[in-house]
């Protein structure tokens, strides 16, 4: 009801002239400002202070705030998702895209086409988040450089490389390096190449369930992945200081090609 959410009885929105009671408001519900006076509304202060509070306030303001990189900014130290409203100019500004992936690397799914495509800013990106990769354009999710920085710092991030980066040699053996269940998203081809699921298993033996069936039978491997889980006194605490997907609770935001295996323990009958 309006009365209660100007906190004065019978008292409208559009009746608020003070600027106290008008950032009360916002602080609760930001499109209210489309219904204040207009003399509110184009009050750059209050705008200012109402976006530190509720930064939703940028998606209703005047086209002209969003286009103002002190309010812009404001609103992104409260939430980097404030840089969706932000005007286009703003958003293809690579000075505050730097500062909004310091914050937040997820900043890079609201920024332009054009700057998604900036190899610095996607470099400097995963020097704070290996899963920025997420957002890479499909041209610098398959840009080697950018893919093995990505995975030697985190090899889930292999998830999120191009295709052609799955099914290259070199990425996926970094990628299983660090972290021996990144195998689950390599190419078919290399999930069955028999050096590069060793280098999972040595690092992880759970990794042997992503390979391929043949290799799952293999002595060897086996006799490795069955001593590697036996010498995990907690099983699961260790899985977890090795980044398991499943010990984790690793979720994808987007399908798989091979969707998830059900998690192995030391009951399965790959391990008897």
């Amino acid at each position: 009801p309006r009365s209660s959410l100007c906190g004065q009885p019978g008292q409208r929105v559009t009746e608020v002239t003070e600027v106290k009671p008008a950032l009360q408001l916002l602080g609760r519900q930001a499109q209210v400002i489309t219904q204040l006076p207009q003399e509110l509304q184009g009050d750059r202060a209050l705008v200012l202070e109402a976006v530190s509070k509720n930064w939703k306030v940028l998606r209703f303001c005047r086209a002209n705030f969003q286009d103002d990189v002190e309010i812009v900014r404001q609103a992104m130290l409260q939430n980097v998702s404030a840089l969706e409203f932000a005007s286009a100019r703003l958003r293809n500004t690579k000075s505050l895209a730097l500062e909004a992936v310091a914050l937040n690397t997820a900043a890079l799914q609201h920024l332009t086409d054009e700057l998604r495509e900036d190899e610095e800013l996607l470099r400097e990106a995963l020097r704070w988040n290996p899963f920025a990769l997420r957002f890479a354009s499909p041209a610098l999710a398959n840009r080697k450089e950018l893919v093995m920085q990505a995975v030697k710092a985190e090899g889930l991030a292999l998830l999120y490389a191009g295709r052609e980066m799955r099914e290259d040699a070199e990425v996926v053996r970094a990628a299983v390096k660090q972290n021996g269940s990144a195998l689950i998203f390599a190419s078919g081809e290399l999930r069955n190449d028999r050096g590069v699921v060793a280098e999972a298993v040595n690092q992880n033996g759970l990794a042997l369930q992503h390979a391929s069936d043949e290799l799952q039978r293999d002595a060897e491997l086996l006799k490795e992945a069955r001593r590697d889980v036996a010498s995990l006194s907690v099983p699961q605490t260790s899985a977890q200081n090795r980044g398991d997907i499943f010990s984790r609770g690793f979720v994808s935001p987007r399908p798989l090609r091979h969707g998830y295996p059900v998690a192995l323990s030391s009951t399965s009958t790959l391990w008897t």
